[in-house]
């Protein structure tokens, strides 16, 4: 049916019925109108900006399943520009013809073909786009796409345009920067004369998810080592670190993941109120010891670590790695980093862990090394708790960068040990495929 569009807008509709009329003296006919989408009705109005041919198939199939369907008539001009290509259906159990509609002899057109994307990137990162374009009888040899995200250009780039009846791919790779729903428009230039400009644009939606672990560093007051711990955490991307005093913190324990305890409980103030919250949201906590420390809250919570002392004394305690540690690696040589590491200040006492404690480092007092633990974990009912049990961290990232003329080594540290807290053990479960 080589005819014009003055036609398909008035004698086609006509005809169509006629036919249909005809075919129902001997079969009961369905009919199915589609554009982008499928639906129940007759009324053929020309109005979509989309053509999905393929998932006429699919609705015909799932509508269709099991019932004595004798054949399908389809009416197009062939051209898709979503969904796969109709030729490659599958399971079509039952007689297709082709009534073929429009202009055979192919005019200058470039088309949006298709886009592949994710349903779902996470906020900080990038995501991938395929962009599927064809041209129709164009002589150009360059046009440009660009992409929009309300209404700012967020994306532009110049191609070659493919070879008459090829599909030009462009892989394209777009920041996932503001969270959730978010639609991109995209926009092939217009070329002069083309038959069409409609399908010289497209939209798609992303859902933009937060999936950073959010820390909060609590502290007492202000100390070089709460600084210390954001400088180690801050280009981590999937980290959002938030840094508080215990007075003036007004916010909720439940937004995090994972809590950082800076000489807290402390002396004057037990937080009370903050630790019956994590408790209570069960979040691993990593407790940072130092003179302001109340240890005999520290060993009211029992958390895998008491600190039996009976005065105010304190040791400068050398960090000393402990080799048989095995829960997670830093990627680095720990023996000989802390070997060049400063010593810590902690509390002068008599420790007690829990047998199944996990000792990362040991306190070497006055060249001695002790079983006293320096950085230790604990864990109960899956939950992780850890122990600094000294103040003065701080140092380790000037050490490190004297040493190493660098401070990877510390941030690797730092994020290491939150990394290891957050995950929590698998449980063994029956999987099914």
């Amino acid at each position: 049916m080589n005819k014009d569009s003055l036609y398909y807008q008035g004698d086609y509709k006509n005809d169509i019925e006629s036919v249909l009329e005809d075919l129902s003296d001997d079969y009961d006919v369905r009919i199915i109108k589609f554009d982008e989408l499928t639906y129940n009705d007759s009324i053929v109005d020309f109005t979509g900006n989309q053509t999905d041919i393929s998932g006429v198939f699919d609705e015909i199939i799932s509508r269709y399943a099991g019932m004595n369907l004798g054949a399908v008539i389809i009416a197009t001009d062939g051209v898709f520009n979503k969904g796969s290509n109709p030729v490659y259906a599958k399971n079509l159990e039952f007689p297709v013809y082709s009534l073929a509609l429009g202009d055979t002899i192919s005019q200058k057109d470039l088309i949006l073909k298709n886009l592949m994307h994710n349903k779902l990137a996470f906020l900080g990162n990038r995501f991938p786009l395929r962009v599927y374009i064809a041209a129709e009888k164009c002589p150009e040899t360059k046009a440009l796409l660009s992409i929009f995200r309300e209404g700012k250009l967020i994306y532009e780039k110049e191609f070659d345009l493919p070879l008459q009846s090829d599909i030009k791919m462009l892989d394209i790779e777009l920041p996932a920067d503001k969270l959730g729903v978010q639609q991109y428009d995209l926009k092939l230039e217009y070329l002069d004369d083309e038959i069409s400009y409609d399908n010289n644009t497209a939209s798609f939606v992303i859902n933009v998810i937060d999936n950073r672990n959010k820390v909060l560093v609590l502290g007492e007051g202000p100390h070089p080592d709460i600084g210390a711990i954001n400088f180690a955490l801050k280009d981590n991307p999937d980290f959002e670190v938030r840094l508080e005093y215990i007075d003036s913190y007004t916010g909720s324990i439940s937004d995090y993941n994972i809590i950082v305890l800076h000489q807290l409980p402390s002396n004057i103030n037990n937080a009370a109120a903050i630790l019956a919250d994590i408790e209570k949201n069960k979040l691993p906590v990593l407790f940072i010891l130092g003179s302001k420390s109340s240890l005999a809250a520290i060993n009211n919570l029992d958390r895998g670590l008491s600190i039996n002392s009976k005065s105010i004394n304190t040791d400068d305690a050398e960090p000393y790695f402990n080799s048989e540690f095995v829960a997670f690696g830093t990627g680095f040589d720990e023996k000989t980093f802390f070997e060049e590491m400063s010593p810590l200040k902690v509390v002068f006492g008599d420790y007690k862990v829990l047998a199944d404690s996990k000792i990362f480092l040991y306190q070497k007092i006055n060249g001695v090394k002790t079983d006293k633990p320096l950085i230790l974990f604990s864990e109960q009912n899956g939950i992780k708790t850890g122990f600094v049990t000294g103040e003065g961290i701080w140092r380790w990232r000037i050490d490190d960068f004297k040493s190493n003329s660098g401070n990877e080594n510390f941030k690797a540290l730092i994020n290491r040990i939150l990394q290891y807290m957050i995950v929590k053990k698998m449980q063994d479960k029956l999987m099914v495929e």
